[in-house]
């Protein structure tokens, strides 16, 4: 159990309280009700490599996205419903973004996404994401692409996948086959 002198080793955006790595699990007792709780990203549970269907009309969510998969979504057109979000700060997508992807910093995700769709247009200057859209997260390495899925999780969007490889191994992979 963590006392509550321990909290200042939690990393805060607006309105949510991200866990740090953690090795023991906190009760939502020990937390002020107003706080939202992630699980640590240490305990992310990797599944095995998920499966796309054919047409990709249904969103089937088995785990990580791989960059086998995030390439046939690129270059499929029939993935319309398929939005890339890069949560990165708007400072590292000047190196190089994937195709297709849009930006939504991390701390600005949770505002971003409870915008009306005006607001948020006005804001980032593309339509907001849908709750029936399909998802996909990345940053430079995966951790804060898993913090982001979580996030847009407890927001109300259940087809949320992550791409863990991220960044750096979508940019090491296909600029080796230029």
């Amino acid at each position: 159990m963590l006392a509550r002198s321990q909290l200042r080793n939690f990393a805060k955006l607006p309105g949510i309280f991200l866990p740090r790595v953690l090795t023991s699990t906190l009760h939502k007792s020990q937390l002020l009700e107003r706080h939202t709780v992630l699980p640590s990203v240490s305990r992310v549970k990797l599944i095995s490599t998920p499966q796309f269907a054919p047409s990709y009309s249904t969103w089937v969510d088995t785990g990580d996205v791989t960059y086998e998969e995030l390439t046939k979504l690129i270059k499929d057109k029939s993935s319309k419903d398929v939005v890339l979000v890069d949560v990165r700060e708007r400072s590292e997508v000047q190196t190089g973004k994937i195709p297709t992807s849009i930006n939504l910093p991390l701390k600005e995700l949770p505002k971003a996404l409870q915008l009306d769709e005006n607001d948020f247009v006005a804001a980032y200057g593309f339509p907001k994401i849908s709750k029936d859209n399909n998802i996909v997260v990345y940053c430079h390495a995966g951790v804060r692409s898993a913090m982001a899925k979580q996030i847009i999780e407890q927001l109300g969007y259940t087809h949320v996948r992550n791409y863990p490889g991220s960044w750096r191994e979508y940019s090491e992979k296909s600029q080796g086959k230029q």
